[in-house]
């Protein structure tokens, strides 16, 4: 999974498979979709973006 910081604060999380991301875009005011996006498109967007991994299921 990924966490975007936009400067200090966690703004944006997702899932990561292999190098694409599986993540929600909009709010609860303008609605929203799900969207399957490269890594780097995610890493412009934000100003850090921290990765983590709960299991190694390979």
């Amino acid at each position: 999974m990924f966490l975007a910081y936009v400067g200090d604060l966690p703004s944006h999380v997702g899932v990561v498979i292999d190098t694409h991301m599986l993540h929600a875009k909009g709010n609860e005011i303008q609605g929203g979709q799900v969207q399957y996006n490269k890594l780097e498109a995610i890493e412009k967007a934000y100003t850090k973006v921290e990765y983590y991994q709960y299991a190694d299921i390979s």
